[in-house]
């Protein structure tokens, strides 16, 4: 593959700014977030049940043990749904590099 043309993993040798500035989106620069964007996603999840385990303890009864069961259920199927949605989008994304490859490959074919 010619270094110079763009791919969907964010670019032709140019550094992150010029990705993130290049108003043709030539080059894709999601693919680099998207540890980071899991990693924020499980946090702020996990953050939000434990402020609910918490919340329920807080406030009496006892049911803080079926919060934090329900809680790690619910925060394991967000984990996977989240999972799977970022993995739909990497790939699109590799779709997208894949397509950009055989087109390139058939016109220098002709």
């Amino acid at each position: 593959m010619d270094m110079t043309e763009p791919t969907a993993t964010g670019g032709n040798g140019d550094g992150f700014l010029a990705a993130l500035f290049d108003l043709n989106f030539d080059r894709m620069i999601t693919l680099r977030f998207l540890r980071v964007i899991y990693l924020v996603l499980l946090v702020m999840s996990g953050l939000g049940v434990l402020y609910w385990v918490l919340a329920s303890v807080a406030y009496g009864g006892g049911s803080g043990v079926a919060v934090l069961i329900i809680g790690a259920v619910a925060w394991f199927a967000y984990a996977i749904l989240s999972r799977i949605g970022l993995e739909v989008i990497a790939i699109l994304f590799k779709i997208n590099e894949n397509t950009s490859r055989l087109v390139e490959a058939l016109e220098r074919r002709d």
